[in-house]
């Protein structure tokens, strides 16, 4: 029976706000080991000094920035040398609250689904145990570390976006499950918000910079065109949705020009993938 010293968390940063502090002091009360894989921070003092002195903490900087996937593999490959089981991988920004790696553990160990990858129900749906789920989300993600070997790992052409759901899809196909657990809770960062008035009241919509808008539509296309006949219903959604965040960029965004320019070459280069 495994435990949660089994686990290898990888943690990528790159320029965190302070707020990494307290999110690694709650991940490593719930973990083995801690490698936190660092994409050129400008603010690198901060975390050598954090992680001077602490026998279950490792940094490891990167001299340039090279994207989510290749800092992942980095981590997950120290993961797999040190004989850890388990691994979880998390956003600087991303908290985790009590008992969730253990309780995220326990459905891993003891599921009757084929589950052998699972994330933290990180905004609060009502799912009773666990829910059966098309992809998961990086931030929070356990997964058994013989199954991200039988993978590939993470996939490095993608830099950022949608390196998640494409781990997700190739677990998928190798016949295992992929699940969101009810009771194992983070608190997680979507975007920037933008708040709008519409005819149904206010709400908030996800706004990002015109730099990740580039990846998102870039490896959003791609993804599904490399999907689309294994998973053809999750691939429509996905145009779908991508052609209503345009709509929400020319209603409520600053900076249209420059984010539909992105756009634009996003789509273009996904041939190059």
């Amino acid at each position: 029976m495994s435990s949660i010293k089994d686990v290898c968390a990888v943690v990528v940063t790159y320029n965190p706000d302070n707020d990494i502090f307290e999110n690694l002091q709650a991940l490593s009360e719930q973990v083995g080991f801690i490698a936190i894989v660092d994409n050129n921070s400008e603010n690198i003092d901060s975390l050598k000094l954090y992680c001077k002195n602490k026998e279950n903490l490792l940094l490891i900087e990167n001299k340039e920035n090279l994207g989510i996937a290749k800092a992942l593999n980095i981590g997950a490959t120290y993961a797999m040398e040190n004989n850890f089981m388990y691994l979880l991988t998390m956003d600087d920004d991303s908290k985790l609250l009590s008992n969730c790696v253990e309780t995220m553990l326990d459905i891993l160990e003891n599921n009757t689904d084929n589950i052998v990858s699972c994330g933290p129900n990180y905004d609060n749906e009502d799912i009773g145990n666990y829910k059966i789920c098309d992809v998961l989300i990086s931030s929070g993600n356990l997964t058994k570390l013989s199954v991200y070997r039988d993978v590939g790992g993470f996939d490095d052409k993608l830099f950022i976006d949608c390196v998640d759901f494409d781990f997700s899809f190739k677990i998928r196909l190798l016949g295992y499950s992929v699940a969101k657990i009810g009771s194992a809770k983070m608190k997680h960062k979507l975007g920037n918000l933008i708040s709008i008035k519409t005819i149904f009241g206010r709400k908030e919509v996800i706004e990002h910079s015109a730099f990740r808008y580039y990846y998102i539509y870039r490896n959003g296309k791609y993804l599904r065109k490399k999907y689309r006949k294994n998973f053809k219903f999750f691939c429509f959604k996905s145009w779908i949705n991508s052609n209503l965040h345009i709509l929400a960029i020319l209603l409520y965004h600053n900076d249209k020009k420059a984010k539909f320019k992105a756009i634009r070459q996003g789509k273009k280069d996904s041939k190059l993938l």
